[in-house]
């Protein structure tokens, strides 16, 4: 129910009575502080990131292990010699190439790395034509050293001359090549100082022998061969030289059983027939 009383009005209800009025409320006005009074924002404190957690180019290992392993295939190239060794090299650039590309793109190395990559790529073909094309060397077997069988007829070269005595070369023990004088009027075969040295014989015995400087002893030592061309004799015991000896001689006891017939720049052997 509502009851006007002059320019108000009043609600009656059932539990509170409220007067009011046609007119709106006068508006309470704030003050206004002035653009001095107006206080600053404070400033938000700046984040500073860790240097250790910036972003930096990535610290690897790939690219000086490839440059190790470039550097390893580069010297066994200069001493390569075998079918192998040529493998061992493709391989190696191979696997330098694999560290190449493993690079990351943030390293400090990266472009470095793809700069190297078409030399390697052309390291490692040449490489691998080499070991696909190689082809072992031949050995040549030097068939002067191989044991012979005795020829009833043969010939050696005369290499020169000392005092008119020829000079031959003389295998011992299938081993080693030296100059002797072939000097038909020695008995025994005479080898000097170096050459027993060089075969390292050890001296067996002793022995004496009529010379121009009169009977002198002799070490002796025992050669398991001396091929002399195509002639050889086993299992003899020959005389060592004073130290001042320059030639050895070869004597009878070594071709014994052939007849010689000395020529300008060789000597033929024939063997004898035993009847």
């Amino acid at each position: 129910m509502f009851k006007k009383i002059g320019g108000s009005c009043t609600i009656i209800g059932l539990v509170a009575l409220t007067a009011c009025s046609t007119a709106p409320p006068p508006i309470a006005l704030l003050p206004v502080a002035s653009p001095s009074q107006i206080p600053t924002p404070a400033a938000s404190p700046s984040l500073e990131i860790p240097s250790n957690l910036m972003a930096a180019p990535v610290a690897d290992n790939s690219y000086q292990d490839a440059l190790v392993t470039a550097t390893a295939a580069q010297t066994i190239s200069g001493s390569a010699l075998t079918k192998e060794d040529w493998t061992l090299i493709a391989n190696q650039w191979q696997d330098a190439l694999k560290l190449l590309r493993s690079v990351p793109k943030n390293s400090s190395n990266y472009r470095q790395a793809i700069d190297l990559l078409p030399q390697y790529q052309q390291s490692l073909s040449q490489a691998r034509q080499k070991s696909a094309a190689f082809k072992e060397p031949i050995q040549k077997v030097d068939r002067s050293f191989l044991p012979v069988e005795n020829s009833n007829s043969f010939s050696m070269p005369i290499i020169k001359k000392l005092d008119n005595i020829p000079v031959v070369e003389v295998t011992f023990n299938g081993q080693q090549r030296f100059q002797m004088l072939l000097d038909t009027g020695a008995s025994r075969t005479l080898l000097t100082r170096a050459i027993a040295n060089q075969l390292q014989l050890t001296a067996s015995g002793k022995t004496t022998a009529k010379t121009a400087n009169g009977i002198i002893q002799f070490d002796t030592v025992e050669l398991q061969s001396v091929q002399f061309g195509q002639g050889i004799t086993n299992n003899i015991v020959v005389s060592v030289g004073q130290d001042t000896l320059s030639y050895g001689l070869l004597g009878h006891d070594v071709y014994k059983g052939y007849d010689i017939t000395l020529k300008e720049d060789e000597i033929l052997f024939n063997k004898r027939l035993t009847r």
